[in-house]
This record gives C-alpha cells, structure tokens and sequence, in this order.
C-alpha cells in the first residue's frame, strides 16, 4: 500500500506531460492562426477542448511563439535558417570593389558568392575562405548572409599547411540551405591593428569560397565552390575618403596673371593616432577651348602664404606637393592651384577647367599619390573621374 502513492503520483506526473505534450503538437499542427489566449480562465478552456480532441478557441502562450518564429524563419527572403548569432553588419556597404583596408578595422567586403543545390537541401558543416595569397594581418574573415546577418567567424585552418585557409565550423542544424534557392553570403576581414604588428601595403585577395555539408535525405557530403572572380585589396594604416571641388561650378574666365585655375578639398582618416595623410602629388587634366595658353602655375594651400611651382604640357598639370600643403592628419585642406591665362584677342566661347580624373587602382599609378606614414600608395578608393574644377568661360 506504501508503494501505490508514489506510483500514482508518477503515474499523474506522466499522464500531465503526455497531455501537455499532446496539446502543443495538436496546437502547432492545427491551431497556428488563432488569437494569443489573454486570461488563464481562456487558457484552461483551450487545454481542455484540446484533451477532448476538439479545436481550441485561442492559442495557448508559448506554442503560437514557436509558431510564429517557424513562420517567419519559411516565409524568409533568405534561404539559411536560423543559426546562433544574431548579430547584424553594421557596414553599409557590401559591393565588392578594390580599395584600402585599414588595419585595426573590420574591413569592406572583399568576397561574395552564391550557391544552389538541384537535388536536395543542404545541412551546412562549414564555410570555407580561400586567399589567394598568404598574409599575416587578418585577425579572422567574418562570414554574413544575404539578411546581413552574422553566421560566425572564420578563423584560420591550423590543419592547411599554406595559411591561406580561413574556415568557419558550424553546429549540427545552425545552417540550412534550402533546395533549389540561391544562398548568397559575404565575407569581411577583421585586420589585426599596427600595434599587433600589421603592416600596410599587404595584399588580401580571396581565391574561393567553399561550402560544406550533409544532404538532407541522403546525408550525402556535398562541397560547393563559388565561381566568382573576387578583387585584390590593399592594407593602409589611413586613406583619402573624399575629393571635392572648392569652387563654384562655373565662373568668369579673365586673361591675366595669378588667376585661379581651380581648387579642391581632400579629406581623410586615419586608424592609428601617429599614421599619416600626406599627399605628395596631383595630376590635373586641362579642358580648354578657344586657344587658352597657361604659364606660371603654381599651387597654394589654404592657412599658408607658401605657393609651390607647378610643371605644365598641353594636357596636364602635375603638382608635388610638400609635407606643410598635403597634410590632411588634422582634418581636410583645400590646395588651389594659379596661373596666367592668356586668352587670344577676339576669341568668343573660350572656357577652361582642370580636373582630377584617375582613381588608378593596385596595379595601375592614378592622380594622386599620398602617404600613411609607412608607404606611398599612388591610387585612391574614390570612383573616377574623381573631381572636375570650376568650369571658367568667357
């Protein structure tokens, strides 16, 4: 007789999951689009209609959460489930375009691929980044899908003998790749910071990109490459963030000595506090009209009475700038450039402009060349033509 109580308490115990168990599974099969229950009079009301094998007349708390994440996570745009983190890029940009990655800094976008599976679903094992080079100033690649959403951090494989192989190691379930939808994912690098030893000029360029993972029926091991060809990038310890034309748009064109030919503003950051911004050239181009002729240019910078030749041809004008006009590490200067302008007798319609027109890139010499403090790049991370000048007619 001692023995019956607990027996029936367990029994009791038991039989309470089983049904709560049953109104859940019965809950999230039948009743996903009933109202939230408000009171715990409508709670137990809906328990029992369900014990009974009858449709509930509101949805029990708890379950219709379940349901409604189970809803919003199938009728997503993106084609992964969800996964452990739910940190989201806070980097607007996600093009891929060569440019500079300052070191200490998560940098741009410097991959993005897609995958697609034709005969079944994938669950993702793992997520692999390739260089094409090795490099020692990446700390890890952040991996982020087409939401923006952060999925994890790749680190580097101590298994690959090259050091060029970053991978991201996903639990059972984190990450699924629905059948027949494109999966599109982006990497950024996080640079180890000049203080850790990173050092600029270094090349980042990624080879591919590799998904890993079991079919969903099959459990057959499937390895996707991506086929994109991904940019070279470049480390910088600073970098020229903007070129802008000073003037006004148009103006009067005058013949005569010490007439301004047009300026410009340079801006710039930094990401160490003893790194420079120092432009040491400007390459102008000459758009003229109306047999102009130009002598005697030279440059100035705004806060200083100094001016500095300048050597001009028939197309351009080429400026070395000193470290007292090109320094942008206590925020932008504007240098404007002089010269007489000799405008032929009787002529109507003359017009000049100069303009700042190649950005270059990694293998190609631009406009401008500028200084960080440790090297001297000759390109910049601005869309071309870079900055047309005031447009000067008669």
């Amino acid at each position: 007789m001692r023995l019956l109580v607990p027996l029936i308490v367990i029994g009791a115990l038991l039989a309470s999951q089983i049904a709560w168990a049953k109104e859940s599974t019965y809950f999230t099969a039948q009743n996903k689009a009933l109202k939230q229950c408000e009171s715990r009079a409508s709670i137990r009301r809906a328990k029992r209609l369900i014990r009974a094998g009858r449709k509930a007349n509101c949805a029990l708390p708890g379950a219709a959460s379940t349901a409604s994440t189970q809803s919003k996570t199938s009728s997503s745009v993106s084609s992964a489930s969800s996964v452990s983190s739910f940190s989201v890029d806070t980097l607007d940009d996600t093009t891929v375009h060569t440019q500079f990655v300052l070191l200490g800094e998560t940098g741009p976008t410097v991959a993005a691929a897609k995958i697609f599976l034709d005969d079944e679903a994938l669950f993702v094992t793992s997520i692999s980044v390739n260089l094409a080079a090795e490099t020692n100033v990446i700390d890890d690649l952040l991996i982020f899908d087409e939401n923006r959403r952060l999925l994890g951090h790749a680190r580097m494989d101590p298994s690959n003998t090259t050091n060029r192989k970053y991978k991201l190691s996903l639990a059972a379930g984190a990450l699924t790749v629905p059948r027949r939808q494109d999966f599109h994912f982006y990497v950024r690098p996080k640079l180890l910071s000049r203080d850790q030893g990173a050092l600029s000029n270094e090349v980042i360029a990624v080879s591919n990109l590799l998904v890993e993972g079991n079919g969903e029926w099959t459990s057959q091991k499937y390895a996707k490459s991506s086929t994109e060809n991904f940019p070279s990038f470049l480390t910088a310890r600073s970098e020229i963030t903007k070129v802008a034309n000073a003037l006004s748009a148009t103006d009067s064109l005058v013949s005569g000595q010490d007439r301004k030919l047009g300026a410009f503003t340079f801006e710039g950051r930094r990401s160490d506090p003893v790194a420079h911004i120092q432009i040491q050239q400007v390459v102008f181009d000459i758009g003229r009209t109306g047999g102009i002729e130009l002598s005697n240019v030279y440059m100035r910078a705004d806060g200083s009475d100094d001016r500095r030749s300048c050597t001009a041809n028939a197309s351009q004008i080429t400026c070395l700038v000193s470290a007292g006009f090109g320094e942008l590490n206590e925020g932008p200067r504007t240098l404007t450039v002089y010269g007489s302008v000799f405008i032929p007798d009787n002529t109507q319609n003359a017009s000049l402009r100069i303009s700042i027109n190649q950005a270059g890139d990694i293998l190609t010499s631009g406009a401008i060349s500028w200084w960080d403090g440790s090297n001297t790049f000759e390109w910049v991370s601005l869309p071309a033509p870079i900055a047309d000048g005031t447009y000067w007619q008669n």
